[in-house]
């Protein structure tokens, strides 16, 4: 036998193979993609309904597993540090199962997941100065919570909201999040949401199409808008643990999170059932 023949014909054949493999591949993916037409018919059927979409519209599909998360001890004496300095006129106190440190205009109330700081006398109403404050803080607390990315700033009247989403292995965490807020009447106050993430598990599932996502919100989201004309400015998919106010950690499904123009709420579509299951406001405690 010609040894250095079959060898020849090996690696043909595997390469052929490679080929094919690929062109399977490829084929796959872009029947999978929503064409132009079908992002063209969302539109519309949307805009049929008061509903203007101008987030970009994510075209391929994806297999995701879940995330788990992990309720976080937080290091209090760090917290208080970062919020009130050198200050030595801080009081603690308890009050339900919320741990409060006040020292003038300051105070800070931290429970399970959520730490929530406010300053009545820091306020701004330049959105320059709002995002640049933020930062600062951003800085300070990096120790505590590493990994916040500057996601936006938002104004509604004289009120501006400067807001840091976290990520994990490029997945946005959306359970986690940093809102600074700042409020004539109220000042500023600084929003923090963290859950920590442990890794991924599970067997990874197919999503729905962004399509049948949007078509899930549209129909939600006339239960709480019946004849609303609405703008959708974001359609990002992340990672969303719906905790119905539960302590402890939790697994993170795959989410899109859905962001409408005319109010303050943010909106989850579950990726794997195509379920609308959450109106979330991030200042409550």
């Amino acid at each position: 036998m010609n040894w250095n023949k079959a060898k020849n014909y090996t690696i043909i054949f595997l390469l052929l193979m490679n080929i094919c493999l690929l062109g399977l591949n490829l084929t796959k993916l872009y029947s999978d993609r929503l064409s132009k037409a079908e992002l063209s018919n969302i539109s519309k059927v949307l805009g049929d309904n008061g509903i203007t979409v101008e987030a970009e519209i994510p075209r391929g599909s994806r297999s995701l597993s879940q995330l788990e998360l992990e309720q976080d001890s937080f290091d209090l004496f760090e917290l208080v540090s970062v919020f009130f300095g050198s200050d030595t006129d801080v009081k603690r106190t308890e009050e339900f199962n919320v741990t409060i440190f006040k020292s003038g205009s300051k105070s800070l109330r931290v429970k399970e997941r959520t730490v929530i700081y406010n300053d009545t006398e820091k306020y701004t109403a330049a959105a320059s100065e709002a995002r640049s404050t933020a930062a600062e803080y951003i800085e300070r607390l990096d120790r505590l919570f590493p990994g916040f990315v500057y996601e936006g700033t938002y104004t509604e009247g004289s009120s501006i909201a400067v807001e840091y989403d976290m990520y994990y292995k490029d997945n946005n965490c959306f359970n986690n999040s940093c809102e600074f807020y700042f409020d004539e009447k109220e000042g500023m106050t600084v929003t923090i949401n963290y859950l920590e993430p442990l890794g991924f598990s599970g067997v990874k599932s197919e999503l729905y199409n962004a399509d049948i996502i949007l078509f899930s919100f549209m129909n939600s989201i006339r239960e709480y808008y019946p004849d609303e004309r609405l703008t959708v400015t974001e359609l990002q998919l992340g990672y969303f643990a719906d905790l119905k106010n539960e302590p402890g950690g939790a697994s993170a499904l795959p989410y899109y999170r859905i962001k409408v123009r005319e109010n303050n709420d943010t909106y989850y579509v579950n990726g794997y059932n195509a379920n609308f299951t959450a109106v979330f406001n991030k200042r409550q405690l």
